[in-house]
């Protein structure tokens, strides 16, 4: 990757960092993030969304986290199909 390029890629990545952060002083658009993980049925906590996008602030992969939510959700709704299993 060029120097040009990476150079690029940081500035997008501050600046979604700088948009994300705004949430921690915004109940407001907190509630809107929770509402639209809600309506695209993320099944996600409150708690569980604030955790990913701190983990997305601090430069967590999207495509892994993602990944990793979704095998955390697979393996909970296995459990509870099959409360026995451990």
């Amino acid at each position: 990757m060029s120097e040009k390029q990476q150079s690029k890629t940081t500035e997008q990545k501050e600046k979604g960092v700088r948009a994300l952060s705004r949430w921690r002083s915004d109940p407001l658009l907190m509630e809107i993030l929770y509402g639209m993980s809600t309506l695209i049925n993320t099944r996600l906590s409150k708690e569980a969304l604030i955790l990913c996008i701190e983990l997305l602030e601090v430069g967590v992969n999207a495509k892994v986290l993602a990944q990793v939510v979704l095998k955390i959700l697979e393996m909970k709704k296995r459990r509870e199909e099959n409360p026995k299993m451990e």
